[in-house]
Formats: structure tokens, C-alpha cells, sequence
């Protein structure tokens, strides 16, 4: 199966409470990014987040063959988008909306026209065939109360979507490169970096958190109380809390590049822990010591290491790949070097191949 941390990655959060494991979503390779940024003329800014990562998706093996060919690959997807449009799912319930996007998923990585036509069906079908997913043992108790406390919160009136948000660099303070030297142990690392890695669950509303419709992921503090994220975690999501531990605060959506998947998040409510420094893109080497931080299937905090195995550019922003592994929930932690430097947003990964992971540069949330 070719999936990966990309779109979505809604987790049934009723599952998760009543029982040992979480329903996630599958989603797509490296996000979109506007075909016609990396000269294809091609314009993708019109289209949905999903469809741009269901291109994505089809797309992302010819990356092998060159630019070229991934170019083709787009243009041929957005043909086939015309002749197979996508399904009007304003009509239906967001959990309706979630079981049909889990069944679909696998269909992402053959292409548009698979994908829409496999929507088209569950629509018109009475119960999705959603496939079963392994239950997970235990459960991030941390998490679980967070869950509570999200749920028993008042009701309130519904969030409305942020639609003109500026870039993320509006919203961040001036780049001054600040990179920490000392090299640390595993434990030390962990110890500095955790700090600034918060859990995000986001949801259009508060009912639909509790009907189990929403994502889950993660942010990087940067300023005491800006996060860095990836917007799939939190696109056409308004109800949005975050955490370190078992006390959910509010945040809001405040500078987004959607075609490139990278979002800054506000928390006025508490005083954040920013990283300890963020290194350039053009700063780093493949073959470097890495490890990442996040939030995998749910379970908060969880420390993976690696190595930097390529640095590539795409489109309008720089990819960090990497052999730290990653999983569905992983979506928006960090990626650091070993000396706790901020180098990557944990944004998406390849099942179907070894040690294929990806971060998007860090500095780029400020170019």
C-alpha cells in the first residue's frame, strides 16, 4: 500500500475513547505544491487540497524519471479530473464524509480518476466497505484525558473557517538563523526538543469532535505562541486544540500556504516552549544524524531517529528526506538535528518502500 501522512488523517476519536486503537485515514505522498511553481504552466491553485494530493499521490514515482515526467503526470491527472469531477459530498454528515474518504484512500495512489470514481460509488452505496484496521494494545493516557476534557467542554458556536490568512512568513517573526552547537545524547535531545512538540486535534466543530470526526497531529512551538504545522492537519478544521499533556488550549489558524501544505497556528491562551534553534535548509547535509518527534497513531511524544538520506527541491519549498520513521498522526512534529535544532515539519512518508520519509524544511515557513 502506498500511503502516507497527507490529508486528513482523520482519527475516529469515539474509537479512540471506547476502544484499543484509532481508525486513521490514509492520505498521500509530499504535498501540493502548484504545478505551475515548478514550471509545468500548469495552475493547480483552483483545486481542493484532496485533489491536489490525489495527484500528488499518482504522481510522486516519476519523480525517479525527472521533472519532466512528473510535470506530464500532473497534466494528465487534471485531464482525467475533468472527465472524472469530484463528487459533491457537501450534503453529507462529516462522520458519512470520514468513512467514505477511509474506504477510498487506497485509490489516492491510482490516480484522480480511480479515486473520484471510488467516492462516486460509496456515495451511492448504503455502508461503506471500510477496510479493517489493526487495534492498537494501549492508548496514550495523556491523550485520553485530553480527548475527555475536549469533549465535556461547553458547547459554543461553531468556528468560521479563516479564508484569507496570509502566508506563513506574515505571521512569523524576521528570519534570523539561530542554530544551537552542542552536540547531545538521545536523552539530552529528548529532553530539550519534547518541550516544544504539541499534540493538534482539530475538527469543524466541536459537535463533530464529538461525533468522532477529527484529525490529529502535531505543531512545533517557534515563538512563545506560534506553531508551525502542516495545513492538512488542520485545513477546513476551525475548532482546533492543542497540548502538551492533559490540558487542551485553544489555537487558531493565522498564516497558511495550502499548495505547499505549511500553516502557522496562534495560542493565546498559554506561553509556549519555541525550539532552541531552527537551522537553513542550505545549512544541511545529507548523512546527518536526525531525530523526530510527534505524535504517530496517537501515541503523544514518540522519539524516532535517522539520518538525512536526501535534500531535494519541490516546486516552491525544499524536502527534507529523511530514515527517522514516521507514521499517520506524525503530521506536523518536528524533525531535529542532534543538537536540537528545528531542520523539518514531519509532513508524509511511503509504506510501500523502506525508510521513505519527508519533512518540509523548516526555514521555509519563513521564505
Amino acid at each position: 500500500m502506498h500511503t502516507s501522512l497527507a490529508r486528513g488523517f482523520a482519527v475516529s476519536i469515539v474509537t479512540f475513547l471506547t476502544a484499543a486503537g484509532s481508525a486513521l485515514a490514509a492520505g498521500a505522498p509530499p504535498a501540493p505544491a502548484p504545478a505551475s511553481a515548478a514550471g509545468s504552466g500548469l495552475d493547480r491553485s483552483q483545486l481542493s487540497v484532496d485533489e491536489n494530493v490525489t495527484i500528488n499521490t499518482a504522481c510522486f514515482p516519476k519523480h525517479k524519471q525527472g521533472e519532466s515526467a512528473f510535470n506530464a503526470c500532473v497534466a494528465a491527472q487534471i485531464g482525467a479530473l475533468q472527465q472524472h469531477p469530484s463528487p459533491d459530498r457537501s450534503g453529507l454528515s462529516a462522520q458519512r464524509n470520514h468513512e467514505i474518504e477511509y474506504a477510498c484512500a487506497n485509490y489516492k495512489a491510482r490516480g484522480i480518476a480511480a479515486y473520484n470514481d471510488c467516492l462516486r460509488e460509496q456515495i451511492g452505496s448504503g455502508t461503506p466497505s471500510t477496510p479493517t484496521t489493526a487495534a492498537d494494545d494501549g492508548r496514550d493516557p495523556d491523550l485520553v484525558a485530553a480527548l475527555k476534557r475536549i469533549a465535556d467542554d461547553k458547547p459554543e458556536a461553531t468556528p468560521v473557517a479563516a479564508t484569507t490568512v496570509g502566508g506563513p512568513a506574515s505571521v512569523l517573526p524576521k528570519w534570523a538563523e539561530h542554530a544551537e552547537g552542542q552536540v547531545l545524547s538521545a536523552k539530552d535531545f529528548f529532553k530539550l526538543a519534547s518541550r516544544s512538540i504539541y499534540t493538534i486535534v482539530a475538527a469543524p466543530t466541536l459537535a463533530d469532535f464529538r461525533d468522532g470526526y477529527a484529525a490529529l497531529g502535531s505543531g512545533v512551538a517557534v515563538t512563545d505562541h506560534l506553531l508551525l504545522t502542516n495545513c492538512h492537519v488542520v485545513d477546513d478544521r476551525p475548532f482546533i486544540r492543542i497540548f502538551l499533556e492533559r490540558v487542551p488550549i485553544e489555537a487558531t489558524l493565522v498564516g497558511a500556504d495550502r499548495a505547499s501544505d505549511r500553516c502557522v497556528l496562534r495560542a493565546d491562551k498559554t506561553t509556549l516552549v519555541p525550539v532552541a534553534g531552527v537551522r537553513a535548509f542550505g545549512d544541511l547535509a545529507q548523512g546527518e544524524h536526525v531525530f523526530a518527534i510527534g505524535t504517530p497513531r496517537g501515541y503523544m511524544h514518540t522519539l524516532s531517529e535517522g539520518l538525512i538520506s536526501n535534500l531535494r527541491a519541490e516546486g516552491h519549498r525544499n524536502i527534507v528526506q529523511t530514515t527517522a520513521p514516521v507514521s499517520p498522526g506524525s503530521s506536523g512534529g518536528g524533525l531535529f538535528d542532534e543538537r536540537g535544532n528545528l531542520i523539518g515539519i514531519t509532513t508524509s512518508q511511503i509504506t510501500s518502500a523502506q525508510n521513505l520519509n519527508f519533512a518540509i524544511a523548516a526555514s521555509d515557513y519563513w521564505h
